[in-house]
């Protein structure tokens, strides 16, 4: 019942509208005919020619414009779009306006004249037609544009909202618990083994942990920020694993270069967390800049299996890239050697 009255409705207003617009139409071009009501009798036929004008017209090329935005995109290619909307109505407008034309010569005005009927009278028939229906699709596509645009700035919106749950979510499991866990377990020892030691291992703990919550709140960080933070990170690296880790960092003078937060240590951690670390195989990291971009290198002795690995670290980090930079991060594995290259940002 309900979907019903709501059909009702729509089609009234279709209707209506129409039949406003036919009237207009014909008051246009003759004003006078509404100042009595024989002169309003005299153009009835003519309000019903345009009225039927118009709601074909405009219901025809309403559907071909609705079928066209799921077909091609405005966003996607907009000068396509217009051109094959453009063509389409206009062929549909020239072929409903001949066919509607000639019904209602032959039996509402009943002045066809069969012999006279040329391709050039065709034409002068459908003229009028086609212009309101021009002026109907212009109405209609710049609808449809607005609505395709509207629809794109939401989704943009919601990519970004989504994008900055996703950052603080992979920020806070950045350092993740089993970090933690170990931290503390070294910890323990070095309290007994070296307790100057294991104040070194405490403000070194502190300062990651307070660059870790000082950067969740931010989208990017300098490079030269970044980089201090690792060398703090190293320190609890290379007190846990001795030498059976070497990390090797730039040399870098700050040119206001920037970077994702976070996003090196990350990929430190997933070299640490993928690849077996013994004296027999060590693991070597090495970042390196080159071109404008950083480069995260490690050699390759992967585990078997690795415990707790979601896969979804470094696809977190080309996301956010993607809205940040046109550049992509690329990801390159050869038998002996991964490695990650992410762009630097400039600062504007």
């Amino acid at each position: 019942m309900i979907a019903n009255s709501k059909r009702i409705t729509f089609w009234s207003k279709i209707v209506f509208y129409n039949l406003l617009l036919a009237i207009g139409i014909i008051f246009v071009f003759c004003p006078s005919c509404f100042l009595s009501l024989e002169g309003i009798i005299s153009v009835a036929d003519s309000i019903l020619y345009s009225f039927i004008i118009c709601l074909i017209l405009g219901f025809g090329n309403g559907y071909l414009v609705d079928q066209l935005d799921l077909r091609i995109s405005w966003i996607k290619t907009p000068i396509k779009r217009l051109v094959v909307g453009t063509i389409t109505v206009i062929v549909f407008s020239f072929i409903a306006s001949v066919v509607i034309v000639m019904f209602f010569r032959v039996f509402i005005f009943k002045n066809m004249v069969w012999n006279e009927l040329t391709m050039v009278s065709m034409l002068n028939d459908a003229k009028l037609p086609v212009y309101i229906a021009l002026v109907i699709t212009i109405a209609l596509t710049s609808r449809s544009f607005l609505m395709a645009w509207k629809k794109s700035a939401l989704d943009i919106e919601k990519l970004k909202r989504e994008n900055l749950q996703a950052q603080y979510d992979a920020l806070k499991n950045q350092i993740n618990p089993h970090f933690l866990f170990n931290s503390f377990n070294v910890l323990t020892d070095l309290v007994y083994m070296d307790q100057d030691l294991a104040a070194q291992f405490i403000q070194q703990l502190s300062k990651v942990f307070r660059y870790v919550l000082e950067s969740s709140k931010k989208e990017l960080v300098s490079l030269a920020t970044e980089l201090a933070f690792l060398q703090a990170y190293i320190f609890l690296l290379k007190i846990r694993f001795g030498e059976n880790v070497t990390i090797q960092l730039p040399t870098y003078e700050d040119k206001g270069d920037q970077i994702i937060p976070l996003c090196l240590q990350m990929l430190i951690e997933n070299a640490i967390k993928h690849n077996v670390i013994t004296a027999e195989e060590k693991l070597h990291v090495d970042i390196e800049i080159h071109d404008g971009r950083i480069l995260v290198r490690n050699n390759l002795q992967l585990r078997n299996a690795v415990e707790g690995s979601t896969r979804l670290g470094l696809a977190n980090i080309k996301a956010r890239y993607a809205l940040l930079n046109q550049q992509d991060v690329d990801i390159n594995s050869s038998p002996n050697t991964f490695t990650v290259s992410i762009p630097l940002i400039p600062t504007l």
